[in-house]
């Protein structure tokens, strides 16, 4: 039965401690930047200027890559450095945004301890049963139960700290909004180009009238239009433009229950509109409101967790392989005895 170790072959020049020295620093690290990182979305900043959200699929991605190969080369669960790695998360996420310090953060301490020691036991349970070592298969369950605790942490983190709001305040808040919303931004984009929520209301109303009366021209003349000159079809266009572009904007107003000015993005007009209606909610709604969000959060990022993943063990493989042939670990072949029972 083939074992991965870090040691050399002659016992006396092994290197284990200060490899698997490497993995658990390494792992501190990025389980600190998890949870900082975490915070920094919920929040809406930035992280020196880079994106939180990026950062913290990169951070995640590395630190899975580091847990599963600290796993399976480590000769122990290593409970120290699980501790360590469920306390950095936790700190980061604190120090991210230090203005209170609730008891359900220490309490993740101990849902993350409990998690990554089972994870690690997946990880190690599945190698120790393997004849020939496969590594996709052997951290595929531990991958995803890590991964899984670090998703749980997350939603119930959004839905804790969006109750913590005050009263006037939303949610949610208008750059985290936008955000969301461009992300989508390839969809509209079929209908409308070079679409994004940063335009202003009144370009985009001009954008939205001129398109649909240059449609409706099109479909009702057809052909006809072909005869006609063009600076003549572009007054015309021009005068239905100035006509109809002041009822489109006073619709749209209706429609959301407030006077919208031309300067306003349409991110700021979603905001507030999504906002006027959370507000008019009884505050027992509000609370039903944030645990549906909760739950929708974590199955939906569940549901996309698999490509986290597999990412994650594609590029350890990689490492893996890559670590083998510099001759950084080794393979090891183990004989194994069994009994078996039979009828002679």
């Amino acid at each position: 039965m083939p074992t991965l170790s870090l040691a050399g072959e002659k016992p006396e020049k092994s290197g284990y401690s200060w490899k698997i020295l490497i993995f658990g620093i390494l792992g501190i690290i990025l389980a600190f930047g998890l949870g900082f990182s975490a915070m920094k979305i919920f929040s809406g900043e930035p992280i020196v200027g880079f994106s939180a959200f990026w950062l913290l699929l990169i951070l995640l991605v590395l630190f899975l890559v580091n847990f599963a190969l600290e796993s399976i080369l480590a000769q122990s669960l290593r409970l120290s450095i699980l501790f360590l790695d469920s306390l950095a998360i936790v700190a980061g996420f604190y120090l991210a945004k230090s203005s209170s310090f609730l008891i359900w953060e220490l309490v993740w301490i101990a849902v993350f301890f409990v998690f990554f020691i089972y994870s690690r036991h997946l990880i190690q349970s599945s190698a120790e049963q393997m004849l020939k070592l496969k590594w996709m298969k052997m951290t595929k369950k531990g991958v995803s139960s890590a991964l899984t605790v670090f998703l749980l942490f997350i939603s119930i983190s959004f839905g804790i700290f969006i109750s913590q709001k005050p009263p006037n305040e939303f949610f949610v808040s208008e750059g985290a909004l936008g955000s969301f919303l461009n992300s989508g931004n390839f969809l509209v984009r079929l209908y409308l180009d070079n679409f994004n929520w940063n335009l202003k209301f009144g370009d985009f109303s001009k954008v939205i009238v001129e398109k649909t009366i240059s449609g409706t021209l099109e479909k009702m003349l057809g052909k006809n239009l072909e005869g006609v000159p063009q600076n003549v079809i572009a007054f015309q266009k021009q005068v239905l433009v100035d006509q109809n572009l002041p009822f489109f904007k006073e619709q749209i107003s209706k429609a959301v229950g407030f006077s919208i000015k031309d300067d306003q993005t349409l991110v700021n007009v979603i905001y507030q509109f999504l906002f006027n209606k959370f507000q008019g909610l009884p505050p027992n709604v509000h609370q039903i409101i944030i645990a549906v969000l909760v739950v929708l959060l974590f199955f939906t990022l569940k549901a996309l967790s698999f490509i986290v993943s597999f990412i994650a063990r594609a590029i350890g493989y990689l490492i893996y392989e890559a670590f083998l042939a510099a001759g950084f670990v080794h393979i090891i072949y183990e004989g194994r005895t069994k009994e078996s029972v039979i009828l002679p």
